[in-house]
């Protein structure tokens, strides 16, 4: 990672998740991930900046996507508590025949979840 950065000029990020879990209430949560906080602590500790993980929403189920954005924005505050950066990732399916809807579920999720942080999240 600090090769990545010092010499190529290049933010160094690491993916996180350990893919998708089978797909429940219309979209796919990330499988567990059991060694998180350790692989957070060792990519700070080697210059790493920031993490990615995605999950996977195919339709505009309210339930499912709010699960998924649950799962993202709890690891996500794993994540900060090691010193990294997340990118929260809820991805809709390009080929959902209801992306218009899953977007604003979606949309409303991520914002509330945004209002349940701390200033130092």
């Amino acid at each position: 990672a600090k090769y990545l950065w010092e010499e190529k000029k290049i933010v160094p990020f690491l993916k996180i998740d350990k893919g998708l879990a089978t797909e429940e209430n219309g979209v796919q949560v990330m499988k567990p991930i059991p060694d998180l906080e350790e692989v957070c602590g060792a990519a700070f500790s080697n210059g790493v900046f920031g993490t990615k993980m995605r999950s996977n929403i195919n339709s505009a189920n309210a339930e499912g996507i709010k699960a998924v954005v649950s799962q993202q924005f709890e690891v996500g505050k794993v994540i900060i508590s090691k010193g990294l950066v997340p990118i929260i990732e809820p991805e809709v399916n390009i080929d959902a025949k209801d992306k218009g809807e899953c977007e604003a579920i979606l949309k409303q999720e991520i914002l509330t979840n945004l209002d349940t942080l701390s200033e130092s999240q």
